[in-house]
């Protein structure tokens, strides 16, 4: 019964197929300078491990001077509690055949650091060179950081995180693939993630799709206590660090999705987005 209510307000707002979703376009003052607001809110129609509801807003700024190019992504959001943050701030200049980045850049992340309104980026310096590429991150108060090198080839991408720890030089392999029906990323502290989306055509749908998406990060001990050899291929596969799965149908800026977590938590979600824009 107390999902009633929530299920009947999603009706209400949910578009029919005839209505176009309003949205917010880019404020441009100059050629070179851009605003890009963006709102998202979300009604949870059966949350297991979620705030009932959330909503949260988003404004770019992108500008051009000469070669060089800026961006900056400033977030506030409301999803439990009142959070803010600045997701991006970077800088982008060729110097010649490389390409120099400083700031702020939400890459070389992943689900862990997505936040109601976007990825959180990492503070750094990015050097490309062609299909090479190398950054180091630092840490926050500037303890140590992360030197990350790899190659880039069509859709897919190669590298590892290099870091000295206790004394001992730990590297991370880190692989992705991006294409135009999904992307799929392996790093060896955080496992396996992916999103995988299907059109569905245009006419009365509107340029509808169905997405799937996974993260799921298994128990490396192959030799110790819980690896697959001792325990058995199944038992190594459900019982994983990681496991979040789920799927979702989208239309326009809305999204009906349904969300599962195994690991480390067992629990549900039902919920319904809009975007704007």
């Amino acid at each position: 019964m107390r999902f009633l209510i929530p299920i009947a307000v999603a009706l209400a707002l949910a578009p029919s197929t005839a209505q176009e979703v309003p949205g917010f376009g880019p404020v441009c003052p100059a050629p070179e300078i851009c605003l890009e607001p963006a709102l998202r809110l979300q009604l949870g129609l059966a949350q297991g491990y979620a705030p009932p509801w959330a909503a949260g807003g988003l404004l770019a700024l992108r500008a051009l001077e000469g070669s060089a190019y800026y961006r900056v992504r400033l977030g506030v959001w409301f999803e439990g509690a009142l959070q803010w943050g600045l997701l991006e701030a970077y800088g982008t200049s060729q110097l010649g055949p490389l390409e120099l980045s400083y700031g702020k850049r939400g890459e070389l992340g992943g689900p862990w650091s997505e936040t109601f309104v976007g990825q959180d980026g990492r503070w750094g310096v990015w050097v490309r060179y062609q299909g090479l590429e190398a950054a180091y991150l630092p840490h926050p108060a500037l303890v140590g950081g992360q030197l990350y090198v790899g190659a880039r080839s069509g859709e897919f991408q190669a590298g590892a995180f290099a870091e000295v720890a206790q004394g001992s030089l730990e590297l991370t392999p880190r692989l992705s693939w991006r294409g135009a029906l999904g992307e799929a990323f392996w790093q060896a502290d955080q496992g396996f993630w992916g999103r995988l989306t299907l059109p569905l055509g245009e006419g009365p749908s509107g340029g509808a799709g169905l997405e799937g998406w996974v993260w799921w990060n298994p128990e490396w001990t192959y030799l110790g206590p819980g690896s697959f050899l001792q325990e058995g291929l199944r038992a190594w596969l459900l019982r994983p660090r990681k496991l979040v799965f789920g799927l979702a149908y989208t239309w326009e800026g809305w999204r009906f999705g349904a969300e599962a977590s195994r690991a480390p938590v067992e629990a549900a979600r039902v919920y319904l987005r809009l975007h704007l824009p």
